[in-house]
């Protein structure tokens, strides 16, 4: 699931075109931090940066309870 949403990250930002240089500006957290984020290397921030994240793609995200106990 942590890949999934990484990837998903990747694709919002591309299909909104933009670069890390301009989500670093948008969202205040640097573009070698979002990249760690993006590539499934910074796990334990990636949760930190998702809302500031989503919001500077005008997205918003949603999180159940049954997606936090990994029920489908």
């Amino acid at each position: 699931m942590y890949q999934a949403v990484c990837r998903r990250m990747i694709e919002m930002r591309e299909q909104a075109g933009l670069d890390l240089d301009e989500m670093e500006r948008r969202t205040g957290v640097s573009s070698s931090e979002l990249w760690k984020a993006e590539n499934g290397y910074s796990r334990n921030r990636l949760f930190d940066y998702l809302a500031d994240y989503c919001t500077a793609l005008g997205k918003t995200f949603t999180v159940t309870i049954d997606d936090a106990e990994g029920r489908r």
